[in-house]
């Protein structure tokens, strides 16, 4: 397409309304009717008609756009704007991490966010008075608030670095508890005493670390257990671990206090407040059935199955002690103490009694499905039963089946008129912990459930060395007094040796029942 050069009139108009425009290449004059002053403008074409609406229009358009005002050299500062944010945007990404450099750089981008929504740019105007989309002012706009944006986004996870670290320098390394030895026990709570294990730590391996008990001896860290849950609490003794990392600014946690089942299993008394009359009624019932009234049997595993546990009163192997009020006790069972029962057997758990499988075929009536228990109970008609299970059930049954095995073992003795009494089981909080307390809560539940006596003597073990076991975690220690390993004495011995204290609580409980049930004093 050719443009020319035409003149027309800012004002007035011809007589045929039109403007006649020639010429290719130099410039074409067109002059108006009217004789006004001309202008030159250039045209396209070999020739063109404007009417006159159409130049009065752009008159009228273009004289409204003279008068807004339009700096000069509008372009080139626009594209010196752009070119400046630009420039600290680039910056900006490049030193993120340096404290000093990122708060200038983030009280620009405000300021500059300010200034931007405030309209201080003007648009570029086009010829038509409105602003262009693709004027430098309009771009420089756009782009300048496209970068601060960008820039806000770079710094907020610096930003949040440094509010963490609160001193104007990167987040340090995060603090780690690395593993001095193999297997170093990671516990439930800050302490060797209250806290089982969750795991262990092989060495040099390490944990993240997120705080530290009061006292500073314990770390807290993150911990996921083998079926790969979190652990809620998570603890390692600070002098079995050295540390890597910034650990200077740890928190101070507060003490998480003993798991919920520790405390349940402490709000038991270690003896029991009978329940004389239901007890009675037992005790009456059993009569009825020809029970003896003198007699008692044991029920248990390799702690019940041993001359360490009762049979001493029975062979003058004793010396109460500070207990001698207990002597009429020992005479009203005489004869029992030493009693070898079918049913307190090594190896044995609360399922076995309940099983014929068991049972000596010699003794009792296995062909027609006489179980242990039962046997035992035909053969002695005992009017108590002590009963302690845990070890061996803890290996061999679930909770559920251990409550149920349980249960048998308490209704079979009440059918037949015996006055069941359960015993919890002391455990060592290195092995087994978690599961141990939830099968001594299922013998208070079942106490509970059935008004019977409880000695628990688990809270009771709680203060003998090691729990009042032997390095195997499962056996009890001797007081290893005397002569005779077997012998029973109550002169300090009950609060060292677990079978001196078990036997203590076990002869006191007898104690309860001759006075309250079986034998009362007259009123």
């Amino acid at each position: 397409m050719r443009q020319g050069w035409g003149i027309f009139s800012g004002v007035g108009g011809s007589t045929n309304g039109r403007v006649s425009v020639k010429g290719s290449k130099g410039p074409s004059v067109a002059r108006s009717d009217t004789g006004g002053a001309a202008k030159l403008m250039p045209l396209s074409g070999s020739a063109a008609i404007v009417p006159r609406s159409a130049v009065k229009s752009s008159s009228l358009k273009l004289s409204k756009a003279r008068e807004k005002p339009f700096p000069e050299g509008a372009p080139r500062l626009a594209h010196m704007s752009l070119a400046v944010h630009l420039a600290v945007l680039a910056a900006g990404l490049l030193f993120v991490g340096s404290g000093n450099v990122l708060t200038a750089i983030m009280t620009w981008v405000v300021l500059d966010l300010v200034i931007l929504l405030r309209g201080t740019l003007q648009p570029e105007l086009g010829e038509d008075g409105a602003e262009g989309l693709h004027s430098p002012r309009y771009q420089a706009r756009g782009l300048s608030l496209l970068g601060a944006l960008l820039l806000l986004v770079g710094l907020l996870p610096a930003g949040v670095t440094l509010a963490q670290s609160g001193d104007g320098v990167p987040a340090p390394v995060r603090c780690e508890a690395v593993a001095r030895g193999n297997n170093v026990n990671v516990r439930n709570g800050p302490d060797t005493q209250e806290y089982f294990v969750l795991g262990v730590l092989p060495e040099g391996e390490a944990l993240p670390v997120v705080g530290m008990n009061q006292a500073g001896d314990w770390y807290a860290v993150s911990y996921t257990n083998q079926q790969g849950q979190p652990e809620d609490q998570a603890w390692i003794a600070a002098d079995i671990v050295t540390t890597r990392g910034t650990c200077e600014r740890l928190p101070a946690l507060p003490d998480p206090g003993p798991p919920p089942a520790v405390a349940e299993l402490m709000n038991v008394p270690v003896l029991p407040t009978l329940d004389a009359e239901n007890l009675r009624a037992i005790f009456e019932r059993g009569q009825a059935l020809g029970n003896d009234p003198r007699a008692f049997t044991k029920v248990g595993d390799c702690n019940t199955d041993t001359g360490y546990f009762l049979a001493a009163f029975d062979q003058d192997l004793y010396d109460l002690g500070p207990y001698d009020a207990l002597e009429p006790t020992i005479e009203y069972f005489q004869g029992w103490y030493e009693h070898v029962s079918l049913a307190g057997q090594v190896g044995y758990n609360a399922l076995t009694m309940l099983e014929n499988l068991w049972a000596d075929p010699k003794l009792c009536a296995v062909s027609e499905g006489e179980s242990v228990l039962a046997c035992e109970f035909r053969r002695t008609n005992p009017s108590v039963v002590v009963i302690m299970f845990g070890p061996n059930d803890m290996l061999n049954l679930s909770e559920a089946q251990f409550r149920e095995a349980l249960i048998g073992n308490v209704e079979l003795a009440l059918d037949e008129g015996i006055i069941p009494v359960l015993t919890t089981f002391t455990w060592h909080h290195d092995r087994m912990w978690q599961t141990s307390l939830a099968f001594n809560l299922i013998t208070v539940e079942v106490a509970e459930e059935y008004g019977i006596p409880l000695i628990n003597f688990w809270r009771a073990a709680q203060d003998l060395p090691n729990y009042g076991l032997v390095a195997d975690y499962t056996h009890l220690t001797e007081s290893g007094f005397g002569v005779n390993p077997t012998q029973i004495v109550f002169r300090g011995q009950e609060t060292t040796s677990g079978y001196a204290l078990r036997n203590l609580l076990t002869l006191q409980v007898l104690d309860m029942l001759r006075r309250e049930v079986l034998a009362p004093d007259p009123a």
